[in-house]
């Protein structure tokens, strides 16, 4: 059986632009999400969880920028 570490915490959002509280919702797990996967790379050495958890913070960030309009650094 493979270790595959701790949960990533990686949850699924919908979109409801007619529902304010669900986009600061979505804002606060995209927000937690990167911030999680950016302290996992900061200790993770192994090649493919690593990229595994680029390809998750990609993706994450992606979301949160095209729901909010803004771009984030990586």
């Amino acid at each position: 059986m493979h270790d595959h570490g701790p949960p990533l915490c990686h949850l699924p959002v919908t979109e409801s632009v007619a529902l304010p509280p669900q986009n600061k919702l979505a804002d606060f797990v995209e927000t937690e999400n990167i911030a999680y996967f950016k302290t996992l790379l900061d200790t993770e050495t192994d090649p493919v969880k690593r990229a595994t958890l680029k390809r998750l913070l990609t993706d994450e960030e992606a979301k949160h920028a095209a729901r909010t309009g803004a771009a984030r650094k990586t």
